[in-house]
């Protein structure tokens, strides 16, 4: 498949300089071919026109992490490119239409910031921004799962420094179902291999959030098994691409460097 990682002609070889050497001989993934889906659910802070009036009330909130994943975007591109594995990404507002939430979460619906919103109109978007975006991907998966197992889903976030007055304990957070091996094998090995970067980062595992909690990750894990797919979310915290250009593109880089170093080693290991 064009955006398995392991077919690339162009894929760097992986040699020791790579710092990988403690990882060699450590299952990350099944030797075999393994494809990889970049999505981001809050890459954009967009309102149509047509449905401004249901957010009149929210108006300072449009632009801020309460409307979007600020950075996200830019990360998830990044990586997508690096890897060169397809992106698919939101083109909505979190606060008109939460793309990472189940219809099913009545405590946290897609639509939960909107609540004096018609029937009509909550039909209306569900149907012309939330259920497309949700097939979009799980065609895209189905199709990659028929050609190659398992696929690695990589969904991109990031979270404000500060929730509640209580400031978060760090910069990236992995996030995963620790029942499934894979996944928590590889964000074991991501996170100790994006710390030799020596950025002096804090990162966490499952922080800010569960691995498991409702959202579109989740939600696959309950359609397709582990030896299909592998689903991982990355949180980023926003206090890198708000206050420090140079620093969050430094951090893109290193993010995405050690990611595509774990994806050719497994390359490497099959040859």
């Amino acid at each position: 498949m064009a955006n398995s990682v392991t077919v690339s002609g162009k894929a760097k070889c992986f040699n020791k300089s790579l710092g990988l050497s403690w990882i060699e001989k450590m299952n990350i993934f099944p030797l075999r071919p393994t494809s990889v889906l970049i999505s981001c659910e809050h890459a954009s802070n967009a309102i149509p026109e047509k449905y401004v009036s249901l957010v009149e009330d929210k108006k300072k909130l449009l632009h801020s992490h309460e409307g979007w994943d600020i950075g996200a975007q830019e990360l998830a591109g990044l990586i997508a490119a690096r890897v060169r594995a397809p992106l698919l990404s939101g083109t909505i507002n979190r606060l008109l239409v939460d793309l990472n939430r189940s219809t099913t979460n009545h405590r946290s619906h897609p639509l939960r910031h909107i609540p004096a919103c018609p029937t009509k109109i909550k039909k209306e978007l569900l149907e012309r921004f939330y259920f497309p975006y949700r097939h979009r991907i799980e065609s895209t998966l189905v199709a990659m799962i028929k050609e190659t197992q398992p696929v690695l889903h990589l969904s991109v976030h990031s979270f404000t420094p500060v929730l509640k007055g209580q400031k978060r304990n760090a910069d990236i957070g992995f996030l995963y179902d620790p029942q499934r091996p894979l996944e928590r094998e590889f964000c074991r090995c991501w996170q100790i291999n994006l710390n030799k970067k020596n950025f002096g980062l804090r990162t966490r595992k499952n922080y800010p959030y569960r691995g498991t909690s409702d959202g579109l990750v989740t939600f696959l894990r309950r359609k397709y098994p582990a030896r299909d797919y592998i689903g991982i979310e990355l949180e980023v915290n926003q206090e890198y691409p708000l206050e420090n250009k140079r620093k969050w593109l430094l951090l893109c880089e290193a993010i995405a460097d050690s990611f595509e170093e774990l994806l050719e080693l497994n390359s490497e290991r099959m040859k």
